[in-house]
């Protein structure tokens, strides 16, 4: 019977952080797989964590330039809950 309660508060302590942060946070902290479509002509240069907010550093395309798509991923110390972030670059 202990279990089962331990199991139940575990799941419902999980859940809460689940539905309460946002997806920069769940990805974070969490780990999980996010998706950023950037702005029409911007290719990423950069992007950082500064706590739970992400910031991404873009610049316009050259008129040659092909857009493409660009990883950042987290490599846990423990490898357990490694967030993945994939920018996509579009033109117009």
């Amino acid at each position: 019977m202990k279990n089962v309660l331990l199991t139940f508060c575990v799941w419902i302590l999980f859940s809460v952080l689940v539905f309460t942060c946002t997806k920069n946070q769940r990805t974070r902290f969490i780990g999980g797989y996010q998706r950023i479509d950037l702005p029409y002509n911007q290719r990423l240069v950069n992007a950082q964590w500064q706590n739970s907010s992400l910031w991404i550093l873009t610049e316009e395309m050259d008129s040659t330039y092909v857009p493409k798509m660009k990883w950042l991923r987290e490599q846990s110390s423990l490898g357990t809950c490694e967030g993945e972030i994939v920018f996509y670059e579009h033109k117009k």
